[in-house]
């Protein structure tokens, strides 16, 4: 009997410390936290936010230059490469 009060006990404090860690957690939730939030100073957009843009626009680029290779083989931005029918870019 007094090892199942001491059992429950040591689970009542247990239960303590992790409300702490619980409330924590749901004022990040409500936040819009989570693991981008942590370590985020100011107003302004995150890193992962910067990243993701900057990840948009090398993929806006790329396609834009793929789609510019299908419609004019023959073109370059650098030096013109010899085009497949003989002649120069």
């Amino acid at each position: 009997m007094k090892e199942a009060l001491e059992r429950m006990e040591r689970k009542v404090k247990e239960l303590e410390l992790r409300k702490g860690t619980i409330a924590v957690r749901a004022q990040q939730a409500k936040a819009g936290g989570g693991v981008e939030a942590l370590g985020a100073k100011g107003t302004g957009p995150s890193a992962f936010d910067e990243f993701r843009r900057m990840e948009d626009k090398v993929e806006t680029a790329s396609t834009r230059c793929r789609r510019s290779v299908r419609s004019n083989p023959c073109s370059t931005i650098a030096a013109p490469p010899v085009c497949p029918s003989g002649g120069r870019g």
